[in-house]
């Protein structure tokens, strides 16, 4: 199933960029030239006679081969209805001549839903997706151009249908074809060479390359959200020496998924000090100590700061909310 195949193709990239091939040996066009030459001495003379063969010329000949790779480390998180969600490929010409490349995008079979509003964009040069500044994919058109060697970031972009549901994976391909030719290894194209100089083998990329991308529908989210209370001696809001400032912060766990290990940890400001025995987690005393009598400290973990952990936590279509809070009062 593609779903597998997704799995496997994404496991093994290793980072942006990581898996490029490189173009084989002598430029396409290369002229290899060869003369022999005899030497010799007639009838017992001291003279040194020698004599040249023709020279042989040999135009090397064009060896065609592709690369393409998913550029995404695993597929790619998106929401439900969202638009223009992008996957990066990396295209490179591991050939030894100039080429051109035919691009196309499809949804594939066997995963879980497809994607709508399909579009190929061709990176300007610094690897970050920009519909305004990349190019648009036409083909025959805008066909991307490689010298040996050279290689270009796609993007694919496409809408997410709004009915999809948690966890659900949808694959796309991109197909990459050689403009030179295709074919079984070792095909040759006669003239189709550099400059139409010479030919032109079929490497064993055939000239065609395949790779998948894919995106996982996830509902699951956090939200921070951070509000303080000050109170002075003389009875008001304003943080003059001495007064007190309450920290709440609210965490707001929504959608299906598992958040595990998590932490909510809070520096204490400069030019203030923490109070001692502040720290609550929805309204309940924390030590500030590092122990098993709760899941927060202050000081401990992370050093200046509060920390509450929170652990593994787990939504189910609904919302799971943690208030902290504690004060510190104005040096």
């Amino acid at each position: 199933m593609k779903l597998t195949r997704l799995v496997a193709v994404i496991a093994g990239i290793q980072g942006l960029w990581s898996m490029q091939a490189y173009a084989v040996g002598t430029a396409a066009g290369t002229p290899i030239n060869n003369t022999a030459s005899v030497s010799y001495s007639q009838d017992g003379g001291a003279t040194t006679l020698s004599k040249n063969s023709p020279t042989v010329t040999n135009l090397v000949a064009e060896l065609l081969d592709v690369n393409l790779v998913s550029q995404d480390a695993s597929a790619i998180s998106v929401g439900q209805g969202d638009t223009q969600s992008v996957l990066t490929f990396l295209l490179t010409n591991t050939g030894n001549g100039n080429d051109t490349y035919n691009l196309a995008a499809s949804n594939t079979a066997g995963d879980n839903f497809d994607t709508s509003n399909i579009n190929i964009y061709i990176d300007n040069g610094d690897g970050i997706f920009n519909a305004a500044s990349d190019t648009l994919y036409v083909p025959s058109s805008t066909d991307p151009a490689l010298p040996a060697d050279g290689d270009v970031v796609v993007f694919i972009a496409s809408d997410i249908p709004p009915g999809a549901a948690n966890d659900e994976q949808g694959v796309l391909s991109l197909t990459a074809t050689s403009n030179t030719g295709s074919g079984a290894p070792g095909t040759i194209f006669t003239g189709a060479g550099d400059g139409g100089l010479v030919d032109v083998v079929v490497g064993n990329s055939t000239g065609i390359q395949i790779d998948d991308g894919g995106y996982i529908i996830s509902t699951f989210s956090v939200g921070v959200d951070k509000v303080s209370t000050v109170t002075n001696e003389f009875g008001h809001a304003e943080p003059i020496p001495g007064a007190t400032i309450v920290y709440t912060v609210t965490a707001n766990i929504t959608g299906s998924g598992t958040a595990t290990n998590m932490v909510l940890a809070d520096p204490i400001p400069t030019n203030t000090s923490y109070n001692a025995g502040s720290l609550r987690l929805d309204g309940v005393a924390l030590t500030d100590a590092s122990d098993a009598a709760d899941d927060g400290d202050y000081n401990i973990t992370t050093a200046g700061a509060i920390t509450v952990d929170l652990g593994d936590v787990t939504v189910s279509s609904e919302t799971k909310t943690y208030v902290v809070s504690f004060s510190v009062t104005v040096d």
